[in-house]
């Protein structure tokens, strides 16, 4: 058996989004393949080497994923709901893209494709510039903050979410919650571009 680095980032996507990144050791990964660890130093030197590996495949599916629209708002919708996506079927995966991304070639390439549909669909460079990373922010927040929102503190059980504290609203929905919060932030980006005109 011929083991190439397709095998090895998708046995270590199989082992992480089943146990966590902790989990994700390279002797982990070389059971799922059902191969010695030594295989997989051929190829990569360490656990982190190839975490990093496993993030860029990720985001160059997004990139894939998100590149097929040319219309701005349903480019960045895109982008947002693939990141969302991948946080419901494993958490850490944010924490990973946080992690490594200084250094992520994939998400660089990520960002400067976010930045370039503001540009080419008229905005200022400033305002694409913050508004892209705005935006992006606003998805890594809520993917924290849900993925903590049911964890106990301090042995106090776990916490009541503080709409609860206000009568008469309606059942909450998280993706509810994101989709109008997405809504209010290319909204208000589409009036910047609006009325900046241009300007840098």
């Amino acid at each position: 058996m011929v083991l190439g680095r397709d095998a090895i980032l998708a046995a270590a996507r199989v082992v992480l989004e089943r146990e966590g990144v902790r989990a994700t050791t390279m002797r982990a990964v070389a059971e799922e393949l059902g191969v010695s660890a030594a295989a997989l130093y051929y190829h990569y030197e360490n656990k982190g080497q190839l975490v990093a590996a496993l993030v860029d495949r990720r985001v160059e599916e997004a990139l894939v994923a998100s590149g097929t629209e040319r219309d701005w708002r349903r480019r960045l919708r895109a982008v947002a709901e693939e990141f969302r996506a991948l946080a419901a079927v494993q958490p850490e995966w944010i924490d990973m893209l946080v992690d490594t991304y200084r250094y992520s070639p994939a998400l660089r390439r990520l960002h400067a494709s976010g930045v370039n549909v503001l540009l080419e669909a008229g905005f200022a460079p400033r305002t694409a510039m913050h508004g892209y990373r705005a935006l992006m922010r606003y998805v890594v927040g809520h993917v924290v903050v849900g993925a903590g929102g049911g964890r106990e503190q301090g042995g106090a059980g776990p916490a009541r979410p503080a709409h609860q504290d206000v009568p008469g609203l309606p059942p909450f929905d998280t993706a509810e919650q994101f989709a109008l919060g997405l809504d209010l932030l290319l909204d208000g980006l589409e009036r910047r571009r609006d009325t900046d005109g241009g300007s840098s």
